[in-house]
């Protein structure tokens, strides 16, 4: 019987360990929870080496106040924890986004003939409402020629990001989180480093157009994939966006289901 326990206990731990890798990788709070685990290691370590009775103490009788504070600075990475938990046993349908799929991938190849960049965000979960509001609502059917008219260079709106949920681009010029990582290529610009930023704190892929080297890269979970063609856009887009039962769009512009 204390066999059986100790191997619950240590699926438990390894369990909640792989899930808070997911969640805290490549984001800014994966930097901050090893920081703080670092700190909070030598910290115990010092208490246990030169007898520090009264730090001891104090840890014991505020452990409450440490883990209430740990909520609210891991509060992003904690709620998509949850989020996808949640959603791992309670399966949600998705909007079919086929059509959306391929208006990107026209419009990415619009601009890559016309040497603009591009920077489009495409949510899987609602995101931070906080990103939604630096930007200009649009609240407009996904569109290529809306889509390349917001990217064109010289209008107001094509520096920033755009934001689609569904089949409606919810925002445009929006300023996204940049990532801190300093692992990167330097020859990546400011979208790039957005797009990794943003992915790795929410659920979204982003689609980036390099302006200056007509590169499309594609941005999940704070990983880039980089250098891809037309084709290979629509595939990882659809891999990533799509449910197994997806809608093609015929001739006539009309969706109907098929099984992948």
């Amino acid at each position: 019987m204390d066999s059986l326990r100790i191997i619950l206990e240590i699926v438990i731990i390894l369990t909640a360990v792989w899930y808070l890798y997911r969640t805290f990788r490549g984001t800014r709070g994966g930097m901050a929870f090893v920081g703080a685990g670092m700190l909070f290691a030598v910290l115990i370590a010092l208490v246990f080496i030169f007898k520090l009775d009264l730090i001891r103490q104090f840890l014991l009788d505020s452990y409450w106040f440490i883990i209430v504070a740990l909520m609210v600075v891991f509060q992003p990475e904690l709620r998509r924890l949850f989020v996808g938990v949640g959603e791992s046993i309670f399966q949600r349908g998705k909007a079919n986004q086929s059509f959306v799929i391929e208006h990107i991938v026209r419009c990415v190849a619009q601009l890559q003939d016309k040497d603009f960049g591009a920077l489009i965000a495409v949510e899987r979960r609602p995101t931070n409402r906080a990103i939604h509001e630096n930007g200009v609502a649009v609240d407009g059917k996904v569109t290529e020629e809306l889509l390349a008219t917001i990217f064109t260079d010289r209008t107001p709106l094509h520096d920033g990001g755009v934001i689609i949920s569904g089949d409606k681009i919810l925002v445009a010029g929006c300023i996204f989180p940049l990532t801190v990582r300093q692992d990167l290529d330097r020859n990546l610009g400011l979208r790039h480093r957005a797009a990794l930023g943003f992915s790795g704190e929410s659920d979204v892929v982003v689609v980036v157009l390099s302006e200056e080297r007509g590169e499309i890269s594609i941005a999940f979970k704070g990983v880039l994939e980089r250098n891809l063609t037309h084709d290979e856009l629509r595939q990882r887009l659809t891999e990533l966006l799509l449910p197994k039962k997806v809608k093609t769009l015929p001739a006539d512009g009309e969706p109907t289901e098929t099984n992948s």
